[in-house]
């Protein structure tokens, strides 16, 4: 196992003052299915303030004291270490109720989700793994640690974590995994938003999204989170064609929401005519509802907001067109087009793709010639329509928005002298109220 400078050297001074030191976890199964970069975590029975006495030459951080973490701040990164612990009672179906330290790693072992995630290496002794974990993703399954309904029932997150894991590493759930899953679908409710959003969004931007999706919808966790959502409407084929980034994946899941607007004889999401403006408009308003429920980053709603309620059509034919286009849509106008481009292929609609590969080209030349799009790109501001002598007010971002007209038509130049010299004649408002 290649381990960083820095974990070995904190595995070696512990073990130095008389302690036990593990690498743990993640980075002890990346390594075994060859893979590299997860972070190096360490347990031992060292308690923390030991752990604390011993790193005093260099920062350490109480990030979960009570909980036996220490990170230790190294050369070459910051490493998490543990004091082994067992754990007991989990009422709120999240957290433990009591945290006792342990002084054997088979105790601490014991208390992990996944068989995978329950073994230990050590660079002399090799490695531990009471619970045959390595055996499992050679066969690839993905097992809980002893009882599976044990082990759903002490964290409801570990439902979901059982799909991340399973799609990350194309394993296929035991069957008394899948089991209890089902057993406990209605505990979701006790995990917190922020976690549920968190473990999805992990989902969505993995190289595996689509069967992370399949296996959401197979468990039932689909239909318990997103009820409105159903699995029949939701086209595999548009989050699939979308880039890797979670506002794009909630937009193509987004298109299967069945609204009030759904337009008549619509038996499925893609039919040929596309659905009408107000039906995604109102999908762009349930998903906005929907993402916000998960507390999601204003951003992140408005981005998909955007997406889902643009219409197909009309889409710019000529450049000016375009600069309009992205005067109406800024800043989300890429995402539009992409999202619109994604919809296209989702939908082998080789005609759509021309139309809006015209569009990227009218784009790359508005960018290229910093062409303008909107009053802002204007070469005068609106304190220079005041200097003109037109009165503060409404009236001037619409003298501005004139302007920008007359620039896109190439009526006027761009310039501070022509657009200064194309100014109306103040007195028109001389009886004009802000």
């Amino acid at each position: 196992m290649n381990v960083p400078p820095g974990a070995l050297a904190i595995l070696h001074r512990l073990e130095e003052a008389g302690y036990q030191a593990w690498i743990v976890g993640g980075a002890v199964r990346d390594a075994l299915l060859g893979l590299s970069g997860h972070d190096v975590d360490i347990t031992t029975n060292a308690r923390p303030d030991a752990i604390q006495a011993l790193f005093s030459d260099v920062t350490t951080l109480d990030v979960g004291k009570a909980f036996g973490t220490i990170r230790v701040v190294w050369d070459d990164g910051v490493y998490e270490v543990t004091t082994y612990r067992a754990e007991q009672g989990y009422r709120d179906g999240r957290h433990p109720d009591a945290v006792c330290f342990s002084e054997r790693i088979e105790e601490d072992l014991m208390r992990r989700d996944f068989t995978m995630n329950a073994m230990a290496w050590h660079p002399s002794r090799g490695l531990l793994d009471v619970y045959h974990g390595r055996d499992d993703l050679a066969r690839g399954i993905l097992r809980a640690v002893g009882d599976a309904e044990e082990r759903i029932g002490e964290d409801a997150l570990r439902m979901l974590r059982a799909v991340r894991f399973a799609a990350r590493f194309s394993l296929q759930l035991e069957p008394s995994l899948r089991e209890a899953i089902h057993t406990h679908l209605s505990r979701l409710s006790l995990i917190s938003a922020e976690r549920i959003a968190d473990e999805l969004e992990r989902m969505w931007e993995g190289a595996h999204a689509e069967r992370a999706l399949s296996l959401l919808m197979e468990t039932g966790l689909w239909a318990t989170l997103f009820p409105t959502l159903p699995a029949e409407g939701v086209s595999v084929a548009l989050f699939c064609a979308v880039p890797r980034d979670a506002a794009f994946r909630w937009a193509a899941l987004g298109r299967g929401l069945v609204t009030q607007e759904t337009p008549e004889g619509a038996a499925t999401l893609w039919p040929v005519e596309g659905p009408n403006v107000r039906h995604r408009k109102a999908q762009a308003r349930e998903m906005r509802r929907l993402l916000k429920q998960l507390k999601l980053p204003t951003k992140r709603l408005d981005r998909v907001s955007a997406m889902l309620s643009q219409p197909q059509e009309p889409l710019p034919q000529t450049l000016k067109e375009a600069q309009r286009f992205v005067g109406a849509t800024s800043p989300d106008t890429e995402d539009i087009v992409t999202f619109l481009d994604a919809e296209a292929r989702a939908r082998d609609d080789a005609a759509a793709e021309r139309e809006i590969a015209l569009v990227s080209a009218f784009l790359a030349i508005i960018k290229r010639d910093h062409l303008p799009t909107t009053v802002g790109d204007l070469a005068i501001s609106g304190a220079d329509v005041l200097a003109h002598g037109i009165p503060q007010g409404r009236v001037v971002g619409q003298v501005l928005s004139s302007l920008l007209e007359d620039v896109i038509d190439e009526r006027v130049l761009n310039t501070p002298e022509a657009l200064k010299k194309a100014l109306p004649d103040p007195t028109l408002f001389q009886h004009h109220k802000a």
